[in-house]
């Protein structure tokens, strides 16, 4: 058996900062999905958590055709110390969690569900969650969000900037933008967590007069995230 580490930031020169990134055993079947991930891995540079996407996107209705139900699936390699997704709703989405390492716990209408490796958790819309990891082994889950929407983009944004050192990702007028892009697809019901309601209606103008986007192209591109984490070859 053979492992590495793998997943880290990396800093203004190229090198991966010690620390950030998670350990990966080469012949596990977490290697061999990131042997055929789709594209790079992406990370929060404060927070123990790394996606992986794999394969295209699919859909999973009758006839296999259209967006409505458009599905993107991922890997993503949680630690013990991500604080998870502010609390949400999506009043499109579906989110499937099929847990392959370790124990994810789900916050689902307020209640604890603790789901260990080889069980799978449904999130239907309108159902408000979050989730983390509680237990010291890493969770490793594959994540599919049926009819995605806006989050396709968003998603990354999130991530990008949290990397990126000249945007700051806790402006609330970025926030309020972010929010306000994603109002008819994903509801954010904590204000710890983002801006809810007549905050984002107030805001949301003002930020994107200022300049500010829900998405920003070069998050979307796979040379940001080679540039910013450590992309393995195993």
């Amino acid at each position: 058996m053979s492992t590495i580490t793998t997943g880290r930031t990396l800093d203004a020169d190229g090198e991966p900062i010690p620390g950030t990134g998670f350990e990966l055993d080469t012949e596990s079947w977490l290697a061999t999905q990131i042997r055929e991930r789709s594209g790079p891995i992406s990370s929060h540079p404060t927070q123990p958590m790394w996606s992986i996407p794999v394969g295209a996107s699919e859909t999973d209705d009758e006839t296999g055709g259209g967006t409505a139900d458009e599905t993107v699936r991922g890997v993503s390699v949680v630690a013990r110390g991500y604080d998870g997704p502010p609390p949400h709703y999506h009043t499109q989405s579906r989110e499937r969690f099929d847990v392959r390492r370790g124990e994810l716990t789900l916050e689902l209408d307020g209640a604890k569900r603790r789901v260990p490796a080889g069980e799978t958790a449904v999130v239907e819309t309108g159902v408000e969650h979050t989730f983390r990891v509680e237990t010291d082994d890493r969770a490793v889950v594959v994540t599919e969000i049926n009819a995605p929407g806006r989050l396709r983009s968003v998603l990354p944004t999130l991530g990008g900037l949290a990397h990126d050192t000249d945007r700051d990702p806790d402006d609330p007028l970025q926030r309020a933008v972010i929010a306000d892009r994603l109002a008819d697809h994903t509801v954010f019901t904590a204000a710890e967590g983002g801006l809810v309601g007549a905050a984002t209606e107030l805001l949301a103008p003002v930020g994107r007069a200022a300049g500010y986007q829900a998405a920003y192209g070069e998050y979307l591109t796979p040379a940001f995230w080679r540039a910013h984490v450590e992309q393995p070859s195993v």
